[in-house]
């Protein structure tokens, strides 16, 4: 009992003084990052949206309201940028309970990239995957941008990975965003 207390002061005091607890739609998410040196991995918790380990050695950077994604950068310098958005399936004006976790997938995928190609963006679709429910894409431009993205489902949530980076080839960040998305 006494830990149960601590636990709930440490979320109360968390939530009202350090920053880390983004407000949405009558909900708050308490995010941590640590980095384990052994397994060379570090892992993202998203309280209460479970948590996700990403090879390296990466550090937070800021967390965009819009579009609900914690960014990171590597120590190393080996990927530009990865974010991570996982947010309620019922959020979407997309959403029926009926539809299967590839239809969703399906639906947030063209919900998405509609909106990007309304604001200028290019887009293509690299791989779609109806067993393991998840599509991988890319939105770029003549100038700076060039992110692909995962989508994909982890229980009552829809997931949001993506990846830019100058250094890796296509089936690098392919593989890197597939790897991420399956083991988390």
């Amino acid at each position: 009992m006494q830990l149960f207390k601590i636990v709930l002061l440490f979320i109360f005091l968390a939530n009202g003084t350090s920053g880390m607890a983004q407000k949405r739609a009558n909900s708050s998410v308490l995010t941590s990052v640590s980095y384990n040196k052994k397994t060379d991995t570090t892992h993202f918790t998203m309280i209460p949206r479970g948590s996700v380990a990403m090879k390296g050695d990466w550090k937070q950077g800021h967390y965009d309201a819009t579009g609900r994604q914690y960014f990171f950068t590597r120590a190393d310098s080996t990927y530009t940028t990865l974010a991570i958005a996982r947010n309620p399936k019922k959020n979407y004006p997309f959403f029926k309970a009926q539809k299967t976790s590839y239809e969703l997938v399906s639906d947030f995928y063209k919900w998405d990239s509609n909106f990007r190609v309304e604001k200028g963006y290019q887009q293509t679709l690299i791989k779609a995957d109806s067993v393991n429910a998840y599509i991988i894409w890319r939105v770029f431009d003549n100038q700076k941008t060039d992110n692909f993205f995962i989508f994909g489902t982890r229980g009552d949530l829809l997931t949001n990975y993506l990846m830019s980076s100058q250094r890796l080839d296509l089936n690098q960040i392919v593989s890197f965003l597939e790897d991420l998305y399956l083991k988390n």
